[in-house]
């Protein structure tokens, strides 16, 4: 069975949205790497981003117990 490692990496940043752009690039980056060494990648952020609003601040900490429950 292949393991699996999980990716912790800056997400919101400054909020500037630059800086969250190129931390989700850079996120999909490691996954890409960790995949390419033969491992699975768990990204919880951006996973979770993707139906749960960052901005929000109920989401977002719904969201950060959710990658805790998974770590």
């Amino acid at each position: 069975m292949k393991k699996l490692i999980y990716i912790a990496s800056p997400l919101r940043g400054s909020c500037n949205y630059e800086n969250y752009k190129y931390n989700i690039e850079m996120a999909k980056r490691y996954c890409k790497t960790v995949t390419k060494e033969g491992y699975i990648p768990i990204a919880p952020h951006l996973y979770f981003t993707e139906f749960l609003n960052d901005k929000n601040k109920k989401e977002r900490s719904l969201g950060l117990q959710l990658g805790l429950e998974v770590l």
